[in-house]
């Protein structure tokens, strides 16, 4: 059996509708096995419909505001981030 990819997605300002979509196809689409490990910062209302669109996943990790992003880049296979919108 193939060891878990680990995906970090770090995207909480793409907004609710775009991040749902992007981890879909992301979950739907494997052809191995992952980890996806989601940061939502502080986008309350995307952590919590995250949380319950993958509810009982337990390939999707959700999580809010983080200080040890850099350990969580380490450790990640694939590093999947919004581009910076000016403001």
């Amino acid at each position: 059996m193939q060891e878990p990819i680990h995906i970090l997605v770090m995207g909480g300002s793409l907004g609710d509708k775009q991040m749902a979509t992007a981890l879909d196809h992301m979950v739907s689409g494997a052809k191995r096995p992952q980890h996806i490990e989601v940061i939502c910062g502080r986008n309350e209302s995307l952590r919590g419909e995250l949380e319950d669109r993958y509810a009982g996943n337990s390939s999707v990790e959700v999580l809010g505001f983080c200080t040890d992003i850099s350990e969580r880049m380490d450790r990640a296979d694939l590093l999947i981030t919004s581009d910076a919108h000016p403001l």
